[in-house]
């Protein structure tokens, strides 16, 4: 027997929105993460940072850090500004780096390094137009009831 359940319109398109930007965000880390000789446990936790916050919610922990001029220069048209390992820790913040490091089997220190060259990479290239795309996972913010919020 064939179920006949009505489908979300709605919330098909946003699976299908979310999926794009997640299919591009895995390719394209691997794509930089291959050129860099990146382990896959590292790459593994670039997407999933991406994954979690959107390039929305990494800009805006960029600037709620005093370091939202970098994360402009990637999103935005023209030279991406460099990032230290420094500034990597503040965003990642010690635990997350070290469990990140951990996963790896690598230091935080090469872990940091390997986030301060992937990233800026990553989210250029994440962002063509100059602005986060619509299908940012974190393009659509929501209360802690999980209606939208305008």
């Amino acid at each position: 027997m064939v179920s006949r359940e009505r489908l979300d319109p709605a919330g098909v398109l946003a699976h299908f929105l979310l999926m794009s930007f997640l299919d591009r965000l895995v390719g394209l880390a691997n794509e930089i993460g291959k050129k860099e000789g990146a382990r896959p446990d590292l790459l593994d936790g670039v997407i999933k940072l991406v994954r979690e916050k959107g390039i929305r919610g990494l800009a805006e922990d960029f600037r709620s850090r005093g370091l939202g001029d970098l994360a402009s220069s990637w999103i935005g048209p023209g030279e991406n500004k460099p990032i230290s390992t420094d500034q990597i820790k503040a965003i990642l913040g010690h635990e997350r780096l070290q469990d990140l490091a951990r996963r790896a089997g690598v230091s935080q220190e090469n872990a940091s390094k390997f986030f301060s060259e992937i990233l800026p990479g990553l989210v250029d290239r994440l962002t063509p137009e100059g602005r986060p795309p619509d299908d940012d996972p974190a393009g659509e913010s929501t209360a802690p009831d999980g209606k939208p919020v305008s």
